[in-house]
């Protein structure tokens, strides 16, 4: 289909998003199962490097895809060079799954307006392969650096500024906000924010801050996973979104909140709030017990390892049942509204 034909809307948006997800959820998937095997592989095995590439490519690099294939649904073939180019800067530079988002759109909407130039023949083959490819990757490279990038690292910063002054006056209230922030955007910056902030404590020999977020990182996957499971005929999530929902599940044991982005992106009104409230309560819970972890494996793979594992398991369990029934009531309001089309 050639660009120039398309006729976009407003709300073609969503679309473009589902699409650049579904793209990239098999990249998350095989870097947990990878990550997975990985943890447990001495690094003298003679594989143990191709493990460990697969893994660090399919959880960090996953914003990458997600980006291209944002503007490849907008724009098609002719957008995928500058995505690429320009999702891998904005990778390296921490700008995360929004970041993709944003700049995929640039590129891609960019991309239809200078293919509705009015060129023929060889001139306009030409103006494909060269001009667009060129001009977007300068000109939203230079919206990236001097518009976008700065204002993320800016609020990723004082994030960690202002967790890490609250450590150790107030955990629940750290605990509440910890949680938020790993529900806000499931992999992108104020999650990877959140984790890093977990990661800093640990390594200070502080292991409550990543007992919590791991158990967080399960909520969101494992809550619209369920309540696609829950739906078993079908009545408020089609097919595609069914086994979406049944892998998003099944990845949350390897604390994977990545694969509920898709779910996020279709209701992101309510599934963000909802995200963040659940995974705040679960985390709050945490700190208010004091429950702490030697692995940081979350709270049924690492069962053994808790200080209070039944409180710790029970608390995952309830949080996530009831964010599914929210999930399922909401869905139910939307399919008949017509908001949402089986």
């Amino acid at each position: 289909m050639e660009t120039a034909e398309k006729k976009f809307k407003f709300s073609d948006i969503k679309l473009h998003l589902v699409a650049g997800t579904n793209y990239m959820l098999p990249i998350i998937i095989v870097g947990a199962l990878f990550t997975a095997v990985v943890t447990f592989m001495p690094e003298s095995f003679p594989l143990f490097d191709f493990f460990k590439f697969i893994s660090t490519a399919g959880l960090e690099r996953f914003d990458i895809f997600c980006c291209m294939f944002i503007a490849y649904s907008v724009a098609d073939r002719v957008a995928l060079a500058p995505a690429f180019m320009l999702a891998l800067y904005a990778n390296q530079n921490g700008l995360g799954i929004f970041g993709a988002i944003i700049i995929g759109l640039l590129v891609g909407y960019i991309s239809v307006w200078m293919g509705k130039l009015p060129l023929k023949g060889s001139g306009k083959a030409l103006f494909s392969l060269v001009v667009i490819p060129t001009v977007v990757t300068l000109g939203i490279g230079m919206i990236s650096v001097t518009i976008v990038q700065q204002p993320i690292l800016f609020i990723n910063e004082w994030l960690k500024t202002f967790l890490t002054s609250l450590y150790g006056s107030n955990a629940i209230a750290l605990g509440l906000i910890l949680g938020a922030m790993i529900g806000f955007d499931l992999g992108g910056p104020v999650n990877k924010v959140a984790g890093l902030f977990a990661l800093t404590m640990l390594n200070e020999g502080v292991r409550w801050p990543i007992t919590m977020a791991t158990a967080a990182f399960m909520v969101p996957s494992m809550s619209v996973g369920l309540a696609t499971v829950i739906d078993r005929k079908g009545r408020f999530f089609d097919e595609d979104e069914k086994v979406a929902g049944t892998t998003s599940f099944l990845m949350s044991f390897l604390l994977m909140s990545e694969p509920a982005i898709p779910f996020m992106l279709v209701d992101p009104k309510f599934m963000i709030p909802l995200n963040m409230l659940s995974c705040g309560v679960l985390c709050s819970i945490y700190a208010m017990f004091g429950i702490t972890s030697t692995v940081a494996f979350g709270p049924l793979i690492g069962f053994a390892y808790s200080s209070h594992p039944i409180i710790g398991v029970i608390s995952v369990l309830a949080v996530v049942l009831v964010a599914a029934i929210f999930i399922l009531i909401r869905r139910k309001f939307l399919v008949q509204k017509g908001i949402v089309e089986l």
